[in-house]
């Protein structure tokens, strides 16, 4: 049985031997064979369907191949594929047509199979025994296994071991060990007589003892937000006094000189606060810039990239460039390109203007004039007239 995967277009069947009806033995290796040659016998019909579409292609030695799409392939169980065509034996390949599920996992390894348990020793499971069971543990009224008697309340303990097997005696040091442990926590217990032992001591200890003659701090500690108001305060009253030893940055240690300089750079560049940058130094920087910029320019003192090329035009050549006022009211000299030559954006609109206003046309010969309207700008020979073509001639 060749196995096929319900409803899925693409799948490539066999088709052969097609041999000779004269001899039963040539190959016939030159049939054409349509879709209409192929008939399908889907599991519970009874007729014969024809392939969807699509006949046969001969692959080698009187093998054909055909491609079943999701018609042809609609209908699980078995399906015959019978093909009769004219000069060559009947060629019958029976199939089986599974789900997909049962064809991914047992031929193409991309599913598992589905197994649900139904019995356990010929006892019925219901759908959510099992899964319960495992999930949530036992329990007598629903999370529990068929045909398994557990008894669901202990009313009586039978076949006890006997004394010697020491049962007894280890219940009854347990029960001993219990209401000692009870015994020590209640009140002048012996582990409440340590606990208030320790208390006592605490209160009693000589902070002045410990300190000994130091001169330490005697008073009562400050609390963080009478630290954090004396900071604030020295800050205010004494900023140039008031100083902090940066010792890393960014997990770098930190020597101390490390930031002066650079502070002091910082500061000259930023210039007094609010009155906005005086001056920014970025050598060889690339940046992004979103959004508007307002205001102006004071100078420009290097070169300024022109495009990604990296072509440079200095300060003079961006302040020369035109405006577009003066690109749209500057006349442009007149100038024509030579016959087969590349023309500058000028020479191509004076000869776009002069062949739209001054032309004349002698024979097969098309002059066009300039400005003036006598002069020459260049000459058009014509292949007929009417013409089917123009070629620039002078």
């Amino acid at each position: 049985m060749f196995p096929l995967r319900q409803s899925t277009a693409g799948q490539e069947i066999p088709l052969g031997y097609f041999l000779d009806t004269t001899d039963a033995d040539t190959e016939e290796t030159g049939l054409t064979i349509a879709n209409t040659d192929i008939k399908l016998h889907k599991a519970g019909a009874t007729t014969l369907a024809n392939k969807n579409s699509g006949g046969a292609t001969h692959i080698s030695n009187g093998i054909y191949y055909a491609v079943l799409d999701a018609t042809d392939t609609d209908t699980v169980g078995a399906l015959v594929i019978f093909c009769h065509v004219a000069g060559a034996l009947v060629v019958r390949l029976e199939c089986t047509v599974h789900t997909a599920k049962v064809y991914d996992s047992l031929f193409a390894g991309t599913d598992n199979l589905e197994v649900d348990q139904v019995q356990l020793g010929g006892d019925t499971q219901s759908a959510t025994d099992l899964k319960d069971f495992a999930d949530a543990g036992y329990d007598p009224t629903t999370n529990k296994v068929q045909g398994v008697v557990l008894a669901d309340t202990v009313t009586d303990l039978t076949n006890t071991p006997s004394d010697s097997s020491g049962v007894t005696t280890l219940l009854s040091r347990l029960t001993a060990a219990r209401a000692q442990v009870l015994s020590d926590w209640i009140n002048a217990g012996r582990l409440d007589a340590i606990l208030d032992l320790i208390a006592a001591d605490v209160i009693n200890i000589d902070g002045a003892a410990m300190r000994g003659t130091d001169s330490a701090y005697t008073g009562t500690p400050p609390t963080a937000a009478a630290i954090v108001n004396e900071w604030e305060t020295q800050s205010q009253a004494d900023p140039t006094g008031f100083h902090v030893n940066v010792l890393e940055v960014a997990g770098t240690g930190q020597t101390a000189n490390d930031h002066g300089a650079d502070l002091n750079s910082l500061i000259a560049q930023v210039g007094t606060a609010g009155a906005g940058l005086t001056n920014i130094n970025l050598p060889n920087q690339t940046m992004n810039i979103t959004g508007n910029l307002s205001g102006s320019v004071g100078s420009v003192t290097g070169d300024v990239t022109t495009d990604a090329a990296s072509r440079t035009a200095s300060k003079a050549d961006v302040s020369a460039l035109p405006t577009f006022a003066e690109i749209f009211t500057t006349q442009l000299t007149e100038s024509y390109s030579a016959d087969g030559a590349a023309p500058t954006p000028a020479q191509a609109l004076f000869a776009i203007q002069q062949m739209l206003q001054e032309i004349t046309i002698v024979g097969k010969t098309m002059t066009i004039k300039k400005v003036d309207g006598s002069t020459t700008a260049f000459t058009l020979t014509l292949d007929a007239v009417p013409p089917t073509s123009i070629t620039r001639a002078t």
